[in-house]
Order: C-alpha cells, then structure tokens, then sequence
C-alpha cells in the first residue's frame, strides 16, 4: 500500500483492508485528474495532500462531488503547478 492510501485510511479510521481497492481507485484517478488539469506528465509530491484530501471527502461523504468539483477549491494550488503557457 502506498503512503496516500495509509494516510486515508489513518484518517477515516479504517483499520482493516476492506475499502484498499475503492482507495487505490480514487486515488489513481484524482492523480491522473490533476495531471490533465495541469498538464503534467508525472505527478507532483508536494500535491499528495490534495489527493488525500478529496478521496477522504469521497469516501465520508453521503453525495460526493465530482473529481472536477473537488479541484476547483484546489485551483490556487494547481494553478502553480500548470505548464500550459497561453500565447
């Protein structure tokens, strides 16, 4: 298991493996979410907490928000991580 999904789970309280492959999901799409959003190719550690973050809100959450609705409270962050240059 990897660091995110042991922070998760510290967490949430979850001390069994029951929900590892619902986290390990969650947790490779945001990834793959925030490397299209900012157009990166390999994935940041400094943003591991915004990972954390949102598959603890998914997971905690009766109505969940979409990945997309998550990272907008997160767009100051990824701003600074975004190598899209507009000419």
């Amino acid at each position: 298991m990897n660091n995110i999904n042991d922070t998760v789970k510290i967490l949430l309280n979850i001390n069994n493996n029951d929900k590892d492959e619902i986290i390990n999901y969650h947790s490779k799409s945001i990834k793959q979410s925030i490397l299209n959003t900012c157009n990166l190719s390999v994935f940041p550690n400094e943003l591991e907490y915004i990972v954390i973050e949102i598959v603890k809100e998914k997971l905690s959450s009766k109505n969940p928000k979409s990945t997309f609705e998550y990272l907008k409270e997160y767009k100051n962050e990824l701003d600074n991580f975004n190598y899209v240059q507009i000419i």
